[in-house]
């Protein structure tokens, strides 16, 4: 039977978009109208797609728009043409570097697919997608099995349901039962093997006498199978779940035959059989009612039983995905077009729906945990009980020709309208906070006012698609004009405020609020006491509105930096401009300016991504994805780690410290504040190097009743302790709120964080600033925050520098966890370079069966039992053709496809400084003779020895 690609998921009757746009690459083109129509919100999915860099992201990607009718032709990543990596880096470099968006349209249904980056230094863009995501899909490289990288975007995406997809399986050195073995060692996840392998040795027998099949050399008969050149092809899946075998043609996208049961040969019917019945045991291990179902009905023949219906598995099958208990799994190779359609239906059939992820995001109201609720009667989600109230979130933001910047978001309840206005909660909430933000109340009256959306679209990689109306679900986006082109930013400007974003437009991880109807937001008001009598919203109200947010993103540290001197300085607005841009665009990306050096220091996860970014400032061409222009007009330095100080451990202040006024004061207000608020406070180092005893040591400071806030949201771990009775007894009648209170006193102390420790003025890391209960004073009348920031700010830098000396602090570098792959043959030379030059502790050599060790607390002991319960159900047969009743026990022994000539690879695991493992994959492929693999995760901060502590140069 001869198969066209007839899927149900391919009747695509609805859309309106010419799918002949998708195939032009030129972003300059009008943007096309999608007329979204009703879709049911079971039938939406929010799924992204995560792997190790080189696994297939984004040739998969390329297959899913093709194979359901929404591109006309199959883009390369080799050929630079497709759809999701349209930079200029992303065609020359052949890897994604930013996410990308595309929704992929079906007949009543729409997947909304993010593709996203797989090198380490992109690791924010993974993070950002994967907090507006509902599911994944895990891709694994057949020949590498998880590799570091799997293994963190696994555990980033931990909370996610997931089907994971052993991709290039028709590549040399494949290893489909490796890859089950790494899910259950390395992943701890439970694999259902929905299909498994077929290769052409194992056809012979089957039917070739339709026309299509003649010339198909996939297909084998007996003349051919001692033929070398076709007789080990990976050829097609069998389905154990559709009783089925697909077989394929080879760069033949249009071609698929489906062989029943009874159309198989004898090898074929008994890995069929021997599968099923793997499954469907796996399955009733989990599920009660369908144990129930199959007892009752007496069921015996799990394979030619009639009433055990695909229906009746998959609905099985997609409740213990959403639970997590298991984890589908297929196989194929996506640039071969072998397996994507069984990809396709698996994402349709077992990841969630918004309305199964409506745990998710984790929304809070006034403080307090809100849930989503799903209203029948609507299709819609409802948040305190209104689905006229709309809720999103913003995610991303890129830069896009002619229509500006576009900026992403996932819409979480409610509906969002073209030419209609939205309050942003996030940015109004730290406006009426911060008191160090100029023109306050001028920027709060904008904000009062709404932001305006002009247009909604969809995406399609880099083509807009417009839309009239974003539902619960959609994940789409608003253009907005470059901030930045109005700035007027000179020597003498507050960068920090420049930085932390504008009145009127949005940054990522803002919470959005619009309304369908005019009274959506009076239902707000009625829970909130408002009076109901009131025409126009009270600023009480916005004020407790801004309260309800979507957890944000938090920022994470910066290990790596370069600098940047200015040649030109006419040129200064538009470098600043061009850096302000770039940090709104990705967060990850930080710069100071240091107006004593007339230099910027740009900082950054990695190598890669600082090297981009600077490329990007440097490029002077125009049009599509274009540069900023400064090629002759910069200095660029080398890239370089960032340092970083903290007091020794146990180190602490040897009394409470008074808020003091300056002996040379000249600011009478100085002396004014200090009778309306005064406290005591110390300084403490955090003493814990890890981050679970950092958790353990932070929950004893929280048990002693101490409220903790953490300065900046990123990895310095720098935190202030404030007694929690402080806060709870505040006086309601007191003119600052204790949330403006504790925002002077962050700022004041993330001054000094900025400002360094005493030995090279470094930006401090892992400090606690405890505020006293004892002789605190804070006066109901008291007004002027600024002047009482001030004050805060003075003591804290002349305390700390007359509590402490240069001895009490040390110099703390960026180390990384390293793993290397490569021929055992090598192991000596590399690992004597690692102790000798890089002053690495080796911490393993050797297989990789024993890299996932871990400490034998009571859970683990309880994962990896259940592992071992879970594997005996499996079925692998032990080769990959014949003998199906010959199978293997994956955790206990030693699996291999026995390929004649198959290199013996090692591991060596190791930590490292980062300074001493820059550019480092050069050298090891000179030591390797280009036969490894090096990654690399920074784990963190730690002393650096003291000998190049000294002789550090800044």
């Amino acid at each position: 039977m001869l198969v066209k690609l007839n899927y149900s998921f391919l009747a695509c009757s609805k859309i309106k978009a010419s799918v002949a746009v998708f195939a032009t690459r030129c972003l300059h083109k009008t943007a096309v109208s999608y007329d979204q129509g009703a879709i049911a919100l079971k039938d939406k999915r929010d799924i992204g797609i995560i792997a190790h860099i080189d696994a297939g992201k984004t040739t998969t990607t390329e297959r899913l728009l093709y194979y359901t009718k929404n591109k006309k032709s199959i883009g390369n990543v080799d050929d630079g043409n497709t759809t999701t990596d349209y930079l200029k880096e992303e065609k020359a470099r052949g890897i994604t570097i930013q996410s990308a968006c595309i929704s992929i349209f079906l007949k009543n249904k729409v997947i909304n697919v993010i593709d996203t980056p797989g090198h380490i230094d992109f690791t924010y863009e993974v993070i950002k997608s994967l907090k507006i995501l509902d599911g994944v899909v895990l891709i694994l490289d057949s020949k590498m099995g998880v590799e570091t990288q799997t293994l963190k975007v696994f555990q980033q995406a931990k909370i996610l349901p997931k089907v994971c997809y052993i991709n290039k399986m028709d590549t040399l050195g494949h290893d489909f039962n490796k890859c089950i073995r790494d899910i259950m060692v390395k992943l701890e996840a439970k694999p259902l093997i929905l299909t498994y392998p077929v290769f052409s040795l194992d056809t012979i027998g089957l039917d070739k006498s339709q026309l299509d099949d003649m010339d198909n050399d996939y297909i084998l008969t007996k003349e051919k199978q001692n033929d070398l050149t076709v007789n080990d092809k990976f050829v097609g899946t069998l389905d154990v779940l559709n009783k089925c075998v697909f077989i394929y043609k080879q760069m033949d996208p249009t071609y698929v035959k489906m062989y029943s049961y009874e159309q198989l040969n004898s090898v074929l019917k008994s890995k069929l059989r021997q599968g099923r019945e793997s499954l469907i045991e796996s399955l009733t291990a989990f599920d009660s009612e369908l144990l129930d179902f199959i007892l009752e009905s007496e069921i015996e023949n799990y394979l030619l039983d009639e009433r055990l219906t695909t229906a009746v598995l998959n609905k099985s099958i997609r409740q213990l995905t959403i639970n997590k208990d298991i984890m589908p799994v297929i196989c194929g190779s996506s640039f071969q077009n072998i397996g994507v359609q069984s990809l396709i239906q698996s994402i349709l059939d077992y990841l969630p729906s918004p309305i199964d992820a409506r745990g998710y995001p984790e929304l809070e109201f006034k403080k307090k945990r809100l849930s989503i609720e799903f209203d029948r009667k609507k299709n819609s989600l409802s948040v305190l009980g209104s689905t006229e109230s709309s809720i999103g979130q913003v995610f991303k933001i890129i830069k896009y020709p002619i229509l500006g910047n576009l900026i992403f978001f996932r819409v979480y309840s409610g509906k969002f309208k073209s030419n209609s206005k939205v309050f942003n909660t996030t940015q109004y909430n730290k406006l009426l906070n911060d008191d160090t933000i100029a023109k306050k109340a001028h920027d709060l009256r904008i904000m009062e006012n709404g932001y305006q959306i002009k247009q909604l679209y969809l995406m399609q990689g880099n083509i807009p698609i417009k839309t009239s109306e974003l539902n619960v679900g959609d994940i789409g986006c608003i253009s907005e004009r470059p901030i930045t082109e109005n700035l007027q930013i000179s020597n003498g400007s507050n960068f920090d405020e420049l930085k932390s974003g504008h009145s009127n437009s949005l940054s990522t991880g803002d919470t959005i609020v619009t309304t369908a109807t005019p009274s959506g937001f009076r239902k707000f008001e009625k829970l909130l006491h408002a009076d109901k009598k009131q025409k126009s919203f009270s600023k009480s109200f916005l004020s407790d509105l801004s309260t309800l947010k979507i957890t944000p993103l938090s920022t994470i540290s910066h290990p790596y930096k370069v600098s940047i001197q200015l040649l030109n300085p006419t040129k200064f607005q538009d470098l600043m401009a061009a850096l302000l841009e770039i940090i709104k665009f990705d967060p990850s990306i930080n710069f100071h300016y240091d107006e004593l050096m007339g230099q910027i220091i740009l900082e950054g996860l990695g190598e890669l991504q600082l090297e981009v970014v600077v490329k990007r400032l440097l490029d002077d061409t125009t049009g599509e994805d274009g540069g900023y222009g400064l090629r002759d007009c910069l200095t660029i330095g080398d890239i370089n780690v960032s340092y970083m100080e903290t007091l020794t451990s146990g180190m602490e202040s040897t009394q409470w410290n008074a808020l003091d006024v300056p002996i040379d004061n000249f600011d009478i207000s100085l002396e004014t504040i200090k009778n309306f608020c005064s406290f005591d406070f110390k300084f403490k180092s955090l003493n814990s190097q890890s981050k679970e005893n950092l958790f353990e040591e932070l929950e004893e400071l929280r048990s002693s009743g101490l409220t903790l806030i953490k300065v900046l949201e990123d990895d310095d771990d720098n935190y202030i302790a404030i007694p929690t009775q402080i806060i709870e007894n505040w006086s309601p009648m007191c003119q600052i709120t204790a949330e403006q209170f504790i925002s002077c006193v962050k700022s004041s102390c993330l001054s000094i964080c900025s400002q360094g420790g005493l030995v090279k003025s470094l930006p401090l890391r892992s400090m606690l600033l405890i505020v006293n209960t004892e002789n605190f004073l804070i006066k109901d009348d008291i007004k002027d925050l600024s002047s009482l920031n001030k004050l805060i700010r003075y003591n804290f830098e002349e305390k700390l520098k007359g509590n402490f000396t240069k001895l009490n602090f040390e110099i703390q570098e960026p180390f990384i966890n390293g793993l290397i792959k490569t021929e055992e043959k090598y192991v000596t030379a590399v690992t004597h370079d690692l102790s000798s030059k890089r002053l690495a502790n080796i911490e393993y050599i050797g297989t990789d069966l024993m890299l996932n060790d871990s400490v034998s607390t009571d859970e683990s002991i309880k994962r990896k039992t259940d592992i071992e319960s879970f594997n005996k159900l499996l079925y692998i047969p032990k080769y990959n053709v014949g003998e199906p009743e010959m199978t293997i026990d994956l955790l206990h022994e030693n699996n291999s496809n026995n390929y004649s000539g198959k290199e013996v690879y090692k591991f060596i695991k190791f930590k490292a400084p980062l300074r001493k493992m820059t550019a480092y994959m050069s050298i090891l492929r000179k030591f390797t003779q280009g036969k490894c693999n090096f990654d690399l995760e920074v784990y963190g901060y730690d002393k650096m020895n003291d000998s190049d502590a000294k002789n550090l140069e800044l």
